[in-house]
């Protein structure tokens, strides 16, 4: 008779095979080579690698990117663990001496001068202009905001300071459009929305880079929370010729001023189950030249449930796209009549809810503990995180989208998609990766992988960047 007792382990043994668990890591390194990004940042720093001893700067770049992505371990000293791991150098196709220790990351870091800001700002522009290139949007929607990272338990990091949300840390200030941040200054922690030129730099680069990459005439509108309300920024923006939404600022006056409203005066919007209530006035403040039409919107409610008075949250949000103004009369007639609809005001208001779920995605895929004491190379590791963050989103949307929903959190895509077993041989020259036949079937894994050989490669900007040389 059969036994039914189960198979126990009763002896473990090793094996002389080249194994790994990140089978679909190898999509996402076959996406870096075919978008050409590594030669790409590689050649805006020549001056990081000034001989050809130990690992090649490409490589090096390839290596924190995937490190990045990966996601295992966020420490520097998860590179030596890496560089033990045949399996995980075979991914990267490559070979574990050529993997890079935790002491040759600390030094590639620390190699970065300190203005190395400017040339990472290009490549996030080169990114933005290669979307912009794929998905052709008849209007451009960006958000300006700043983003806390919380160093709190950290050890004391130069440039870590108390921030808005009360925890030490670091304030980034970044462009947001369509999911992914296209331009970003690291900044201390003690930074606010206005803290120097930072905004008005960034509003005016982003502007001149579109309309001489990509269309002279692209309708261009900001969104910007309260704390970016100024009157010397609006004015910038009128003079660009680009519109905004700006979320204004409860004031006594102004508060007075909507009281004053005639009940015939207000009107509904609807977004699924809520309703808010909204009125039309002028917006200026005491030492204002001029006014602004404003929304004035108030919650009434919220998931089909009333939303009584003194638990609502209300708004005003301003805007300059109105008949008269150069930013509204530049547009095509077209777009004049979409904008120069309430609704459309709201919703472009409430989309920057959803801007800033970047943010928290970001936060996910790397972290916000820089791992240096000094500030300059807190720096460089900032923005390549973000760069690599921004590959990973352009890897979902290019790669991965048969498979998995596009803009999906970092580890749900690591949990499904990279941690799987596969076995790598070597035969008639060529490298195999052989994935276990569920995992093939279930994600489709031969179509991935020419949709990552297949990417629209990054167009590198050659001449007339202007304000990045």
């Amino acid at each position: 008779m059969k036994s039914t007792k189960p198979y126990r382990i009763s002896k473990v043994e090793s094996c002389s095979e080249t194994l790994t668990s990140r089978a679909g890591l190898a999509l996402f390194h076959q996406y870096l080579n075919q978008v050409e990004i590594i030669p790409l940042i590689a050649g805006c720093f020549p001056y990081l690698k000034k001989n050809a001893k130990g690992v090649g700067l490409q490589d090096l770049f390839r290596q924190v990117f995937c490190y990045f992505a990966d996601g295992s371990g966020l420490k520097l000293t998860q590179f030596d663990s890496l560089k033990q791991d045949t399996g995980y150098a075979a991914i990267l196709e490559t070979s574990t001496d050529n993997l890079a220790s935790s002491h040759t990351i600390k030094r590639f870091f620390k190699a970065f001068r300190i203005m190395c800001q400017g040339p990472f700002r290009k490549v996030l522009q080169t990114l933005f202009l290669w979307r912009l290139k794929q998905k052709r949007p008849t209007a451009l929607e960006i958000t300006l905001d700043t983003m806390v990272m919380n160093n709190e338990h950290a050890q004391a990091r130069q440039g870590s300071e108390a921030t808005y949300k009360r925890v030490q840390g670091f304030q980034p200030i970044q462009l947001i459009w369509d999911g992914f941040i296209v331009d970003a200054i690291f900044r201390r922690g003690k930074r606010h929305s206005l803290y120097g030129n930072h905004a008005f730099q960034m509003i005016e680069d982003c502007v001149a880079f579109v309309r001489a990459h990509y269309d002279a005439d692209l309708p261009i509108v900001f969104r910007l929370d309260s704390g970016f309300l100024s009157e010397e920024l609006i004015d910038l923006m009128n003079e660009l010729r680009v519109g905004f939404v700006l979320a204004g600022k409860m004031y006594s006056k102004i508060i007075k001023e909507v009281k004053e409203i005639s009940p015939t005066g207000w009107q509904t919007f609807s977004k699924g189950n809520n309703l808010w209530k909204y009125a039309s006035f002028r917006y200026q403040c005491d030492q204002w030249a001029q006014g602004y039409p404003a929304l004035y919107t108030a919650l009434v409610a919220e998931e089909g449930q009333q939303v009584f008075h003194f638990g609502r949250p209300d708004n005003i949000i301003l805007t300059n796209l109105e008949a008269g103004n150069p930013a509204f009369d530049s547009m095509d007639k077209d777009s004049q009549k979409y904008w120069a609809k309430p609704e459309t005001i709201l919703h472009s208001h409430h989309q920057r809810g959803a801007d800033e779920l970047p943010h928290r995605a970001f936060k996910e895929f790397g972290t916000e503990q820089l791992p240096f004491q000094a500030l300059r190379y807190n720096r460089p590791y900032y923005y390549l995180m973000l760069i690599a963050f921004f590959l990973f989103q352009a890897f979902q949307e290019d790669a991965l989208s048969p498979v998995k929903k596009v803009r999906s959190y970092a580890n749900t895509v690591r949990r499904n998609v990279f941690d799987i077993a596969a076995k790598i041989i070597r035969k008639g020259h060529q490298l195999i990766l052989k994935v276990q036949k569920s995992h093939f079937r279930l994600l489709n894994f031969d179509e991935l992988f020419k949709l990552a050989r297949n990417a629209l490669p990054i167009s590198p900007i050659t001449s007339g960047s202007g304000f990045f040389d």
